[in-house]
């Protein structure tokens, strides 16, 4: 999403640099790049593993299915397997239907 803004942003800053003073728009995109720079640290901090990133998605998404179940197969690969199943059951909470937590819970409980 953020690359295929590019264009936008740079119409934008070229709009910007015709408006304003050569020095208070070279102050203003330090600034601006600055707080970019911050905020990318900030989310890849939650790349760091598959368990944070979907740990987050839970916190952003808390009634999908889908976000549940990857969360529990990380759990699961990770050998938190009380976690995983708490996971699972949520998933199928959410989609009785659901077919790959259905299946994961399956393979928990053979283990």
């Amino acid at each position: 999403m953020l690359l295929a803004g590019w264009p936008l942003f740079l119409a934008l800053a070229t709009e910007l640099a015709l408006w304003m003073r050569i020095k208070s728009f070279r102050v203003a995109a330090i600034a601006l790049l600055l707080i970019l720079a911050c905020l990318t640290i900030l989310r890849n901090q939650v790349y760091v593993n598959e368990i944070t990133l979907w740990e987050d998605t839970v916190k952003q998404s808390p009634h999908k299915a889908r976000v549940h179940n990857n969360l529990g197969y990380a759990y699961m690969l990770a050998h938190r397997n009380e976690d995983a199943r708490r996971e699972f059951t949520a998933a199928l909470q959410f989609d009785p239907l659901y077919y790959k937590a259905r299946n994961n819970l399956g393979k928990l409980n053979n283990q």
